[in-house]
């Protein structure tokens, strides 16, 4: 997966990570191609390979993004039992 910083590389990964999840909600991720994926994105199939190894790479992308983010979410928060994490859980993925 792409390691740099280029703001424009950043945009045109979280772009294929939505398109490729808008298409999981209607196609299994084993009949997806990359040409799919980038239609959908609007991007160029060598923009996906910039940016990802293979499509299997996206998928783990995506549930490291979400989780990095639930974890930043929860460092200020205070949980005094398991009532309050659950809270906290799902109030995060409910948004």
């Amino acid at each position: 997966m792409y390691p740099g910083s280029n703001p424009s590389a950043l945009r045109s990964r979280e772009e294929i990570a939505a398109a490729f999840l808008t298409l999981l909600r209607t196609t299994p991720p084993e009949e997806l191609s990359v040409k799919e994926i980038m239609d959908a994105a609007g991007l160029s199939r060598q923009t996906f390979y910039q940016i990802f190894v293979s499509r299997e790479e996206i998928l783990e992308y995506y549930p490291d993004t979400v989780f990095g983010r639930f974890v930043a979410h929860t460092k200020d928060k205070t949980i005094h039992n398991l009532c309050d994490a659950a809270k906290i859980f799902f109030a995060f993925f409910g948004e």
